[in-house]
Formats: structure tokens, sequence, C-alpha cells
């Protein structure tokens, strides 16, 4: 008994020191001497790296990122804090993301001034993408979701994602990177889409483009794009 009341104090303990840790942290949010390289490694870095590149298929990867649409996103998850909206409603952020995800990047987001959402955009478009290999047990669903994404399928009126996403999926101004992006990630992002979670002028191209897309063939896609550089 006594040793689970002392690993209760302990858990309790963390708990608070991390939680005041994440408090400190906010106080740079406003702050216009905070370069945007300190504002990510001190806010940004727990859930998407240091340098974009985090490992946790709950957060986007925003390493090479377009810096227009990291910008169009920030602006879009600001003044949405007080609205409580749940993980899957919060652009169709599932697959593993919970709400009190949501929570912490809607209040991040509310903190940011315009400077600072620029110079954060800026600073992750700037950094390198790591390699984000697949398991080996998915390199045969890599074809399938090769010609997808190149090609279309006309059966099912699916647009060739290339179309907008570029040879290499690098995307191109408000139009966002997909290469080496998590393959969780990225099917939950297709499935917001198909369920109209995500709206937006993107978001009604998007429900059109995948209408027909099954969930496999989300899966071989997005894996297709993990494998990408």
């Amino acid at each position: 008994m006594m040793n689970l009341t002392r690993m209760a104090l302990a858990v309790t303990l963390l708990a608070t020191v991390v939680g005041c840790a994440g408090i400190n942290r906010l106080r740079y949010l406003g702050d216009p001497t905070v370069s945007p390289k300190t504002l990510a490694v001190a806010v940004c870095a727990s859930c998407h790296g240091v340098d974009g590149n985090t490992t946790s298929a709950r957060f986007p990867r925003l390493a090479g990122q377009t810096k227009d649409y990291l910008l169009n996103q920030m602006v879009a998850f600001q003044g949405r804090a007080g609205m409580q909206l749940s993980a899957k409603r919060l652009w169709g952020m599932a697959g593993g993301l919970t709400n009190l995800d949501a929570r912490r990047m809607l209040r991040v987001a509310d903190g940011l001034t315009t400077d600072q959402m620029r110079g954060l955009a800026d600073y992750y478009s700037k950094q390198s993408p790591t390699p984000n290999p697949i398991d080996s047990g998915d390199v045969p669903r890599l074809e399938p979701g090769r010609a997808i994404y190149q090609t279309g399928n006309t059966r099912l009126a699916v647009v060739a994602c290339q179309t907008c996403h570029g040879p290499a999926a690098h995307g191109s101004g408000p139009l966002p990177r997909l290469a080496s992006q998590h393959s969780g990630y990225t099917v939950a992002q297709l499935v917001a889409f198909q369920g109209g979670q995500r709206g937006g002028p993107a978001g009604v191209a998007m429900k059109q483009s995948i209408a027909q897309l099954t969930r496999e063939q989300m899966n071989e896609v997005a894996l297709f794009l993990q494998s990408l550089p």
C-alpha cells in the first residue's frame, strides 16, 4: 500500500511539473523578442519535433512543408479555442490524436501573433525532412498506392493526386507537401475530407476527388507517400 501511495504521489508530482513546464513555455507566445527557432523548440517540439520530423504518427511532420500551407493552417486554428471541438472534428484529426491534443493546439495557435506564425512557417519550411521508412510487410502495397497517386482511378472517378501535389508530392504554395508524412496521419485526413469534417474550398475539392476511394486504397496511397523522400 505504501509503495502504491508513493507511486501515486510521484505521478502527481510529475504531472504537475510537466504541466508547469508547459505553462512556462506558453509565455513565449506573443513575445516579439523570441526567435522562431526558440519558439519551435520551446512550444512546438513536444509534438512536432524540433526540426519538424516528429516520430509520432499522432502528429503531422512539418519539416519541408510549404510555407503558405503552414501559415494557413495556423490562421485557421486561431479563434477556435473556446469552441471545445473534438479531435475528430478539428480538421479531421483522428488516428490517435486526442481531444487534449486538439485543445493544446488551439491554445497555442490562439496565442501566436501573425509575425510568429509567419516565422514558424518559414522555419519549418526550411527544415530537411528525414526518411520515414515503412514496414517491410507493407512494401507490396506501394505499387497500388503509386498508381493511384500518379494516374488516379477512372472507374472510381478518383483524380490523380499528383495533379495538385506534384510528381514528387512536395506540394506548392497553399497545396501541402505529402511526401514522408506519416501514413496514419494521411489516412486520417483523407477520411476527414471524405466525411466532410475538413471544409473550405480545399475540403470541397478533396471530397469530390476522393469520394469513391476505399479505406484500403487510402492506406496504399498513404504508405506510398510515406516512402517518398
